[in-house]
């Protein structure tokens, strides 16, 4: 269901100053898989998520590397540009 409601929310991409601090909240779960969820629905966000790259960056050593993929591919997402100057894959 909340995976539902992340995608209607981002499809529409409705408040995103609204949105944004509640995915980035998920960067610091200490469940991988929720970790996963809010990068995942961040990057689909694209630029409006641009505040939760230095939340994303540090996602890049995490200790699991599902988590890890998904930062990485967030930030390619959010700002491409950047991401490539950063050495994201």
């Amino acid at each position: 269901m909340l995976g539902a409601a992340a995608s209607a929310l981002v499809q529409l991409h409705k408040a995103p100053e609204l949105v944004v601090p509640v995915f980035s909240e998920c960067l610091t779960s200490p469940d991988a898989n929720t970790r996963v969820f809010g990068a995942s629905v961040l990057g689909q966000l694209g630029a409006d998520a641009k505040v939760a790259i230095p939340l994303l960056l540090k996602l890049r050593t995490d200790a699991d590397p599902d988590v890890r993929e998904s930062a990485e591919r967030a930030l390619g997402e959010i700002d491409p540009k950047a991401a490539a100057n950063d050495g994201v894959k």
